[in-house]
């Protein structure tokens, strides 16, 4: 009896070594994806601790606090109705065992708009039991550009070239 009280007590103390931070991110990640699609601001909130700070792209888009975060996200949403967010990649980087950071591959898609690569770097909390976003920073790539072509001049004879 002792030895099975012995092993149940290893068993327990060691179920946090054995905890999948990928897994309990991309939990987040989802919520985080389906409130966005479904339009449900509350749900987006919900993805947020209390004190969370938000960088969006553009002017005037952070956010520290519920309530500068609830204008916020009522901003996005009332921006991408229709659209649809796709996670194509997300690495984890456990920090220690109520946070970690995340660095995500997303993909924006708007009705009648070319799709939109969208980056994002977070640091999640676990408050409660649930993994929250502390840190939410979102950055849209610039679109690359094609190098200009130099036009060729003809060289005179005794001309350099690199002039």
């Amino acid at each position: 009896m002792l030895r099975l009280l012995a092993l149940l007590a290893v068993v327990l103390l060691a179920a946090p070594a054995f905890a999948d931070p990928n897994a309990d991110a991309r939990v987040l990640e989802d919520a985080f994806q389906h409130a966005v699609m479904t339009g449900n601001a509350a749900a987006v909130l919900d993805c947020y601790a209390p004190d969370a700070y938000i960088i969006y792209p553009g002017l005037d888009s952070e956010a520290h606090g519920k309530a500068d975060i609830e204008k916020l996200v009522n901003a996005l949403l009332a921006n991408t109705k229709g659209t649809e967010v796709v996670l194509k990649s997300l690495t984890v980087v456990p920090l220690d065992p109520n946070h970690m950071a995340t660095v995500g591959d997303w993909e924006q898609k708007i009705a009648g708009k070319p799709p939109v690569r969208i980056r994002t770097s977070e640091v999640l909390v676990k408050r409660d039991g649930r993994w929250l976003y502390l840190v939410d920073h979102a950055s849209v790539g610039l679109p690359r550009q094609e190098a200009k072509k130099v036009e060729e001049r003809p060289v005179r004879r005794g001309q350099r070239r690199d002039r």
